[in-house]
């Protein structure tokens, strides 16, 4: 009867985590003013006003009133 040669047991190459990183809140945040703003259905919309719906509000920190009469 052969015997199982012994084996180490791998080490995981990785760091285990109990959450994921902080920028995932962000991100659910979003899709969850998305999914307010626009409901269920979908629907058809300019790419800026997109932009001004969603994104703006959420990098205010960026932008002022001026620059955006300025663009659009």
């Amino acid at each position: 009867v052969k015997k199982k040669r012994k084996t180490s047991t791998p080490t995981a190459t990785y760091m285990l985590l109990r959450s994921g990183p902080p920028t995932s809140n962000t991100v659910e945040r979003f899709f969850n003013v998305v999914k307010a703003t626009f409901g269920l259905q979908r629907q058809r919309h300019q790419p800026a006003t997109l932009e001004i719906i969603l994104f703006l509000p959420m990098n205010d920190a960026l932008w002022d009133p001026n620059v955006v009469n300025e663009c659009c």
